[in-house]
């Protein structure tokens, strides 16, 4: 946000996602990078990224990110560079610092939560969802209307 002059709700938005209900209140756990209406990156524009400088750790990471499986590659219509050894290197620590922050993210969300959370009431915001939600992302909860 400091490199771009952007605020907050210009560069992020609710994972809708990973949501939970609990009694009448939904609750959407993480933000991700704000999508267009074609569900592209905001800051992805004529071929490439806008903010490739100060890009956000997920993206300092690509072409991979921890999946169930451990490193997975992940697809992207931005840059298609072969890493070169030392580049790849970079990479993977990279990933290892985003994955113990993301790790350590979550078990704060999950103390946010306590125990409201179970497979039943885990859901997906349809697209055309509107109404109100609350955003737990490991520090606050913020109430959000979409």
């Amino acid at each position: 946000m400091k490199e771009t002059g952007l605020n907050w709700d210009e560069v992020v938005q609710p994972d809708i996602y990973s949501c939970f209900s609990d009694n009448d209140k939904i609750f959407v756990i993480g933000w991700i990078l704000r999508r267009n209406d074609d569900e592209t990156c905001v800051f992805y524009k004529k071929g490439g990224c806008t903010i490739y400088t100060c890009r956000p750790m997920i993206c300092r990471c690509y072409p991979f990110f921890m999946g169930d499986n451990g490193a997975e590659v992940m697809h992207c219509s931005g840059l298609r560079k072969d890493a070169d050894h030392e580049n790849a290197e970079n990479i993977a620590l990279a990933l290892k610092r985003f994955d113990i922050k993301k790790l350590r993210s979550y078990i704060r969300i999950m103390e946010q939560i306590d125990d409201r959370l179970n497979a039943n009431n885990m859901l997906v915001l349809p697209g055309n969802f509107s109404g109100e939600i609350y955003v737990l992302d490991g520090e606050t909860t913020s109430k959000r209307i979409l």
